[in-house]
């Protein structure tokens, strides 16, 4: 007689998510003297139908040049606030549709000072069985927090202006830097006009974060097809908490084939 062995193989797919949680504020910006302290709270909701296991983890994190977020390990970077922030409770377990308010205290440091941030996520792991193939659900939700100076100076300067394009595809990439010492946060409308002050096209961007110190490219689609011409990009930078409006005017030609220069 044989005997057979069947193995049954689960195969375990980790995938990460963000639609069982509601995590509220999404950022504090708070404004301090070095060695001050302060507190906030942040809330937490279950938006599922099954318990979870919540865990509160803060991280370092920076930017780069095309504004996408890195998360480092807590105090390895020199903006940290680690061993200057406490969270109660640390994790938590919360039944379908129950909400946590999870308190913290910040001290900013008196040591260097500087504008500090971390990023707190919430994290939680479901997992989903579905024709013998589980499915590991990682979710982690955010909430940034920036504790800068009260007398920090904010500067801002475009270095480098270049043109895209292809037989397509017309873009401007503006090489921004922050020369501040205190994040900025900046929204964009930009516009093509013809010679006759016509305008052909418009888009505005929003919210874009660039940290002290930081250069970063905002990149500028052109998505009407245009025909061979002169043509002028006007735009305008604003920037959250002031009044302060910074214009600009970049001439381009069209040719035949859809490509051109800055004049």
């Amino acid at each position: 007689m044989k005997k057979w062995l069947f193995v049954c193989i689960c195969l375990i797919l980790s995938l990460r998510v963000s639609s069982s949680l509601l995590v509220e504020p999404s950022r504090f910006e708070f404004i301090l003297n070095p060695a001050d302290k302060t507190t906030g709270a942040i809330k937490v909701s279950n938006i599922t139908d099954t318990p979870l296991l919540i865990s509160v983890k803060a991280y370092d994190w920076i930017l780069d040049t095309d504004g996408n977020l890195e998360n480092l390990a807590f105090g390895s970077h020199p903006t940290t606030l680690s061993g200057s922030m406490k969270f109660n409770p640390k994790q938590f377990n919360l039944s379908p549709g129950q909400t946590q308010i999870v308190r913290f205290t910040l001290t900013m440091p008196a040591e260097e000072p500087k504008e500090r941030r971390t990023m707190v996520f919430f994290e939680t792991e479901q997992i989903a069985s579905t024709g013998g193939i589980q499915t590991i659900l990682q979710t982690q939700i955010g909430t940034v927090i920036y504790a800068g100076l009260a007398k920090a100076v904010a500067s801002f300067q475009v270095l480098d202006i270049k043109k895209i394009s292809d037989d397509i595809n017309l873009a401007f990439d503006l090489l921004c830097l922050n020369m501040g010492e205190v994040h900025i946060r900046l929204n964009l409308t930009y516009a093509v006009m013809d010679l006759n002050g016509q305008e052909l096209f418009s888009e505005q961007t929003v919210g874009n974060v660039i940290l002290p110190g930081q250069n970063q490219v905002l990149h500028l689609p052109i998505t009407k097809q245009l025909s061979p011409g002169l043509y002028k990009l006007i735009g305008k930078f604003s920037f959250d908490g002031t009044q302060n409006i910074l214009p600009f005017v970049i001439p381009f030609t069209i040719d035949i084939a859809n490509k051109g220069g800055l004049q």
